[in-house]
C-alpha cells in the first residue's frame, strides 16, 4: 500500500524539478541557445551534458550585446569555447562570434573557438591562451581581444612562461609589434627584408 502512494508523489515532484529546471534555463541562459549550441559542427560534446554545459557558461553583459560562452570541448590544456552575440534581448538571432588569431607560424587566421577564455570586466578585454608545447609547459600564446562597437577586435598577442623565443623577463609581445607603432610606421602591411 505504501508502495503505491510513493509513486505518485515521486512522479509529482520529479514534474516539479523539470519545471523548475526549466524555468532556471530560461531566466539565465536561453534554451534555444543552448540546443543551437549542440546542434553546430566542429564542437565534441558527446561527453559533455546540459547541466555542465550551464555550470561552464560564461555570460558576459554589454548593455544592448549579451555574449553567451559554451564549452565546445574539452581537454588537458583546458576547455574551448565558442561565443554567441545577442542583440535586444532576442535569441533566436544570435550570431556564433569569430575571432582573429595570429599562429606564430602559419600567420593570421579566424576562428570560432577561444581556448580557456577569461572576461575582465573593468577593461572589456577578453584574453585566450593556448599551449605552444605540450601540455606540461607553461610555454603559451595569449590573445587579448576588446570589446569596441558591437564587435571584438585583437589587441594584444604575445608568449608567456618559458618558451624558446621568450628570453626576456615577462610577456614577450608578438603583435602589435611595438617598435613600428611607437615610430608610427605601423601601416599594417609587412615590408620585404633588403638584400
Amino acid at each position: 500500500m505504501v508502495k503505491r502512494h510513493i509513486a505518485p508523489l515521486l512522479a509529482l515532484f520529479t514534474g516539479l524539478t523539470s519545471v523548475g529546471s526549466a524555468q532556471a534555463l530560461d531566466s539565465t541562459i536561453p534554451a534555444t541557445l543552448l540546443d543551437g549550441h549542440r546542434q553546430t559542427m566542429g564542437c565534441w560534446l558527446a561527453d559533455i551534458d546540459n547541466d555542465e554545459l550551464l555550470d561552464k557558461a560564461l555570460i558576459i553583459d554589454l548593455g544592448v550585446h549579451k555574449l553567451y560562452g559554451f564549452v565546445c570541448s574539452t581537454g588537458l590544456s583546458g576547455d574551448s569555447y565558442r561565443f554567441y552575440q545577442v542583440e535586444d534581448e532576442r535569441p533566436k538571432w544570435a550570431k556564433l562570434l569569430s575571432f582573429p588569431k595570429l599562429d606564430t607560424k602559419l600567420g593570421w587566421f579566424a576562428s570560432t573557438q577561444l581556448q580557456k577564455p577569461v572576461w575582465d570586466p573593468k577593461n572589456k578585454y577578453l584574453r585566450s591562451e593556448v599551449p605552444k608545447q605540450g601540455e606540461a609547459s607553461s610555454c603559451r600564446q595569449f590573445s587579448l581581444y576588446g570589446w569596441k562597437k558591437g564587435h571584438f577586435h585583437i589587441i594584444q598577442v604575445g608568449l608567456s612562461g618559458d618558451c624558446e623565443d621568450n628570453t626576456g623577463e615577462g610577456d614577450m609581445i608578438i603583435f602589435p609589434f611595438v617598435e613600428e607603432v611607437e615610430k608610427g610606421q605601423a601601416a599594417g602591411k609587412a615590408t620585404a627584408p633588403e638584400g
